[in-house]
């Protein structure tokens, strides 16, 4: 007895047809752009809060000549010799003999900013300090605004962080609230 096995061929392959499409995923979020901060108008006031900052020289009074600066609590001229014109305090404790002491401080920190300079900016802007005994100005506001922001930061920051002559000994306040008018001329 013969068995016969009949062999039965595979199923034809179809290499011609494609895959199934596989399932579709959501497309993965994109990345957000970054963020980009429009440029400023103007820059941090820090960099005029530490160091010795770039300046232009004040010119000496009376030998204003065409494109110097005068930073002065007032202007040449008019009340060049009044300090009381540009700085007072509401404490009444408070001498001339301090605040003379703050005007020469003044000038050796004065700082008028070259974009100011360069746009020909000027003008008269008040800043209110109050200053601790020991002279630290505890707080900067500005009181009256120039109208142009360079001059207006440069004022408040150059007494940020400032350390002033002391108070009087007489001066029993811890600290006092004091005025500033600073006046930004461009000499021509």
């Amino acid at each position: 007895m013969e068995t016969a096995i009949e062999l039965v061929p595979p199923p034809p392959l179809d290499l011609l047809r494609p895959p199934p499409p596989l399932p579709r995923l959501p497309n993965p979020p994109r990345p957000a752009p970054p963020r980009t901060r429009p440029h400023p108008v103007l820059p941090t006031p820090m960099a005029y809060s530490f160091g010795a900052p770039p300046r232009l020289r004040a010119a000496p009074r009376g030998t204003g000549g065409r494109g110097s600066i005068d930073l002065a609590f007032a202007p040449a001229g008019r009340f060049a010799d009044q300090l009381r014109e540009g700085a007072w305090s509401d404490d009444k404790e408070v001498g001339d003999n301090w605040l003379n002491l703050v005007a020469a401080w003044w000038q050796r920190h004065a700082y008028y900013p070259p974009e100011a300079g360069m746009n020909g900016e000027q003008g008269i802007t008040t800043v209110k300090l109050v200053v601790r005994h020991d002279g630290s100005v505890e707080k900067v506001q500005l009181e009256a605004p120039s109208g142009y922001p360079w001059l207006d930061m440069a004022a408040v920051a150059v007494f940020r962080g400032a350390t002033l002559p002391p108070l009087p000994s007489d001066v029993t306040a811890a600290s006092i609230p004091v005025h500033f008018t600073i006046h930004y001329i461009i000499i021509n």
